[in-house]
C-alpha cells in the first residue's frame, strides 16, 4: 500500500512537471509604469504601485523550474523601469530556462538597454503594446507614447532583439484591420509577428473605451480578416482566444493559428503584490506567494474550477462539440463583453451558425 501510495506521487510530481514543461511561468515584476493607460488591466482598481523584491523574483523562477517550467514570462507594469530585469533574464537562463517573453511599451528600447538585451540571444523575445494607428495610441496612452514607442520598436529590430507587436482590437480598428495591419509590417519591418488581443472591461474603465468591446459581429469580422491575411501570409494570430478557431472553421477559413484558451493547467502568474492568479487580467487570486508554496498553487492551477470542463453552460449549448474540437473548455469570460444575457461565445456562435445557414438554405 505504502508502495502504491510512493508511486503514485510520483507519477503526480512527472504530470506537474510535463504540464509546467507547456507553459510559461509569468512573473509581474512591478506595476509601475511610464505610461498613463486609461484602459489597463495590469493597473486597473490599484490604488499605489507595487514591485517585486529582486530575490523573491529570483526564488520565485528557481522554484518554477524546479517544478518543470522551462518558459519565462516577464512582465509589468513596464519591466524595463525594474532594476533587477536583466540580472533575472541572465539568471533564468544559467538556471536552465529555454526562453523568456517579456511585455513593455517600447519606450525605455534606448540602443543602451538593447544593446543588454542583445546578449541573450535568441532565448529572449520581446513584445510591445500598440493600441492602432498614431491617433488612436497617443489618444489611449498618451500624447507623444507613438513616437517613444515606434522609435523603441525601430531601435529593437535594428539590434537583431525578435520583437511581436500586441495590438488590442478595440471596435474602431475592425473594419481598418487588413490596412493597419500592412501599415504595421511596413512600418516595422523585421517584426516576428502582429498578435491582436480582444479589448476587454477593466476595472473603472472609461465609457468611451467600453463602447470599444466587440460584438459578436465585430468579432467574426476579426476572424474573417486575419484568417485571409494568414492564408496570404501575414504572421498574425488572436492571443490566448479559442473562440476564433472556433468561428474560422465554422466559416470554412481554417487558416487562423490555434490558441489555448486564457486558463489552463500549469499556467500561473505571481503578481507584484505576490497575488498568485491564473490570468495577468483576470487577477482572481488563488492565493499569496510565500517560498516554497509555488508548488502548491501549480497543483491549484491544473486541478482547479476554472480550467476544468464547464458542467453548467457548456453542456447544454449546442456548440459544445465544436468548442471542444478546438480546446475551448469554458464559456468566453465575464470581461469579453457587456456580460448581459448569455456568454459572450454563444452569442457569436449563434450569430456565426445562422449566417452560414442562411448562406446555405
Amino acid at each position: 500500500m505504502a508502495e502504491k501510495a510512493k508511486k503514485s506521487g510520483i507519477e503526480k510530481l512527472i504530470e506537474m512537471q510535463d504540464i509546467a514543461d507547456k507553459e510559461p511561468l509569468s512573473i509581474e515584476v512591478t506595476t509601475e509604469c511610464n505610461s498613463r493607460c486609461s484602459h489597463c488591466f495590469a493597473r486597473a482598481g490599484l490604488k499605489e504601485y507595487s514591485g517585486l523584491a529582486a530575490e523573491t523574483a529570483h526564488q520565485i523562477m528557481k522554484e518554477g523550474f524546479a517544478l518543470g517550467y522551462r518558459n519565462l514570462h516577464i512582465t509589468g507594469g513596464e519591466p524595463f523601469l525594474w532594476p533587477g530585469l536583466f540580472e533575472l533574464i541572465g539568471s533564468a537562463l544559467n538556471t536552465g530556462y529555454e526562453s523568456i517573453f517579456c511585455n513593455t511599451n517600447g519606450k525605455l528600447l534606448t540602443e543602451k538597454n538593447c544593446s543588454r538585451a542583445r546578449a541573450f540571444g535568441k532565448s529572449l523575445t520581446l513584445s510591445v503594446s500598440l493600441q492602432g494607428y498614431p491617433k488612436l495610441h497617443d489618444a489611449v496612452r498618451g500624447s507623444g507614447s507613438w513616437e517613444k514607442t515606434s522609435k523603441g520598436i525601430k531601435t529593437a529590430v535594428e539590434a537583431g532583439l525578435d520583437l511581436f507587436v500586441f495590438t488590442s482590437a478595440g471596435k474602431s480598428l475592425i473594419k481598418s484591420l487588413p490596412r493597419y495591419t500592412e501599415f504595421i509590417f511596413n512600418e516595422f519591418k523585421g517584426i516576428m509577428g502582429l498578435t491582436f488581443i480582444q479589448m476587454i472591461r477593466t476595472a473603472g474603465d472609461k465609457p468611451d473605451l467600453s463602447d470599444e468591446l466587440l460584438e459578436p459581429e465585430d468579432f467574426m469580422e476579426m476572424v474573417r480578416a486575419l484568417s485571409l491575411l494568414s492564408l496570404f501570409g501575414y504572421p498574425v494570430d488572436i492571443l490566448e482566444n479559442p473562440l476564433a478557431a472556433v468561428v474560422s472553421h465554422i466559416m470554412g477559413m481554417d487558416w487562423l493559428p490555434h490558441t489555448p484558451p486564457l486558463h489552463r493547467p500549469g499556467k500561473l502568474v505571481v503578481l507584484a503584490d505576490k497575488n498568485v492568479t491564473l490570468s495577468h487580467s483576470s487577477r482572481e487570486s488563488l492565493g499569496i506567494y510565500k517560498e516554497g508554496r509555488l508548488k502548491q498553487f501549480l497543483e491549484a492551477a491544473m486541478r482547479g474550477k476554472a480550467v476544468a470542463p464547464d458542467s453548467k453552460i457548456c453542456p447544454n449549448c449546442r456548440h459544445i462539440e465544436k468548442c471542444r474540437k478546438f480546446g475551448m473548455l469554458n464559456p468566453s469570460e465575464w470581461f469579453r463583453d457587456r456580460g448581459k444575457g448569455a456568454p459572450f461565445c454563444m452569442k457569436t456562435l449563434d450569430k456565426c451558425m445562422r449566417l452560414i445557414e442562411k448562406k446555405y438554405s
